[in-house]
């Protein structure tokens, strides 16, 4: 299961624009400290794993810049932090 995930990590175009300033954006449905996270295809970003203030996550969510949301997604079979 890990070589798909793998797969997807180093499939990621590269970015060419740089921004030019921060902005905030809406807050996550898990807080987590140093997950994972890899654009995909479509623009979205998935976050994946890390750790909260009591556990290793198993959770992933993903990003939507059109809509400034976050979408619970499947969990991890294995925690990542």
């Amino acid at each position: 299961m890990r070589k798909p995930f793998a797969a997807l990590l180093l499939s990621i175009p590269s970015f060419q624009a740089v921004a030019q300033s921060w902005q905030w954006i809406a807050p996550m449905n898990q807080a987590r400290a140093e997950s994972e996270a890899a654009m995909m295809h479509n623009g979205k970003i998935l976050v994946a794993g890390g750790y909260d203030q009591n556990s290793v996550l198993s959770s992933c969510e993903i990003y939507d810049p059109l809509t400034n949301s976050w979408q619970r997604t499947g969990n991890m079979i294995t925690k990542s932090r």
